[in-house]
């Protein structure tokens, strides 16, 4: 499937409209039933954050380019990939910027809070970000320029084992949330190599997006360690008196997983929806409308699930069947005319007539069966675009075929870019996930310091 059909798919499933007259290249806006899909998914992570005690935090979308020359002196220039605001007449309006990543900025901001209150960390805060960066190349999901899907989260704390213990749990409540989506990936360490200055360990979960032909980055951990306060010099006196820097674990994502969870759960007939994300998750279908009461009657009886329950009388009876198999809706419902229930399940097109009440007091396992189905149906995918080999020689062919290879690789810079040279692609990094075997030197080099690296064509950022 290719990005326009996906695109053209999830418009005729009314999540978007393709607007070519809002943006100039063309664009979507999230239509009522996009949102609620998208906050449904959202929302999957929200409730781990606020488990596990994070609060909400909002920061401006309108920032001071100071808060940017101090980073930019010190080890990583931002500047040249935000938006500068001018006025009227096009002279700069004090050196403003729409906001584009939000480390610097936090940092900026806590850097005379905490200096008031050094017992506001340790603190662990999140940010529902909307964002303003440049399309810097390829074909973006959104196709646009801004981005109100980012979510970016924050540990701060003073001491190096809560600091460790923070990233761990960081790293944890990115993969539960992933594997609540049903939406397989690979743990990436990119701390030797893809790493960039603002952090002393990343890891990434990564997955295949096959429209887009490559691998992409869904979620990112940081350990910043004290790059930022540093900076900013969000510190305290220890009882010694010397200063004392704050620690920073910086971990999130942003919409291009949406575009990944979609085409992982696609089949030939539309999109499938996992129970706790879908739009409507049982479409009650009646023959006639004299079946009105019977509808009625069961939406009593499910009351208790708090499920999102579209009753359907639009149309043909089997215009309406198709609308909801092509809508992705995890449960096709009708009442037969011997007061028995026949439902029908999206992942497998399985048909099964049984009573009413049955059908209630079983709810949840249906609904599990459902997920546990696109879970396997993800894992099969992804596992299939894996191909381990120690053979530079099939290297080309696997990349050929839009897969991802795993190789052992050393990880030094100079090997790393010699087979970026040699090969199209992107050295991803160090492959954290279990059950991988790991037995053979460098494919490149030879050292025998190798690690099982994964190594694919990079998807353009959505």
């Amino acid at each position: 499937m290719s990005l326009e059909e996906t695109l053209k798919l999830m418009e005729k499933t009314e999540l978007v409209s393709l607007e070519d007259s809002l943006f100039p290249g063309g664009g979507l806006v999230w239509l009522p039933r996009g949102m609620k899909w998208k906050n449904l998914v959202y929302k999957q992570f929200y409730e781990i954050l606020e488990l596990a005690g994070f609060e909400e935090m909002q920061l401006p979308r309108i920032v001071s380019s100071t808060t940017l020359d101090k980073v930019a002196e010190d080890f990583f220039d931002f500047r040249n990939g935000v938006y500068w605001l001018n006025d009227n007449e096009g002279r700069d309006r004090d050196k403003r910027y729409l906001n584009s990543t939000s480390d610097p900025v936090l940092n900026h901001f806590l850097s005379k809070k905490v200096k008031q209150n050094p017992k506001m960390i340790p603190m662990d805060i999140y940010l529902k970000e909307h964002l303003f960066r440049p399309v810097t190349g390829g074909v973006p999901f959104l196709r646009q320029e801004e981005h109100s899907g980012i979510i970016e989260s924050y540990s701060l704390v003073w001491d190096e084992e809560s600091l460790n213990n923070a990233f761990t749990k960081s790293r944890e409540m990115l993969k539960r949330f992933f594997d609540g989506l049903n939406l397989s990936y690979l743990e990436i360490d990119q701390s030797m190599w893809g790493n960039k200055p603002v952090a002393k360990e990343v890891t990434s979960l990564q997955t295949l997006i096959p429209s887009l032909k490559g691998m992409a980055r869904i979620g990112t951990t940081y350990k910043h360690h004290e790059r930022f306060s540093r900076i900013f010099r969000v510190r305290r006196k220890d009882k010694n008196g010397r200063n004392e820097y704050a620690k920073q674990v910086g971990f999130g994502f942003g919409e291009r997983f949406l575009l990944g969870l979609l085409e992982h759960h696609v089949d030939s007939y539309g999109f499938c929806f996992t129970s706790n994300t879908a739009p409507t998750q049982i479409a009650i279908i009646s023959n006639d409308s004299s079946d009105r009461s019977k509808v009625e009657d069961l939406k009593e009886k499910l009351k208790k699930y708090r499920i999102s329950i579209d009753e359907d009388y639009s149309s043909h009876i089997k215009k309406r069947l198709k609308k909801h198999l092509v809508y992705g809706t995890p449960l096709r419902v009708t009442i037969t005319s011997d007061n028995n229930l026949l439902y029908s399940r999206r992942d497998t097109l399985d048909r099964t007539e049984c009573s009413i009440d049955y059908f209630v007091s079983h709810l949840d396992n249906i609904l599990q069966d459902v997920d546990n189905s696109l879970r396997y149906r993800s894992q099969e995918f992804f596992n299939g675009n894996l191909v381990q080999t120690n053979s530079l020689a099939e290297i080309d062919s696997i990349l050929y075929n839009n897969k991802v290879v795993l190789i052992n690789h050393c990880l030094q810079e100079s090997c790393g870019k010699a087979l970026e040279d040699k090969y199209p692609g992107e050295l991803l990094g160090k492959v954290l996930t279990k059950n991988i075997r790991n037995d053979a030197p460098c494919v490149l080099c030879k050292n025998e310091k190798g690690y099982i690296s994964a190594y694919a064509k990079r998807a353009p950022n959505p």
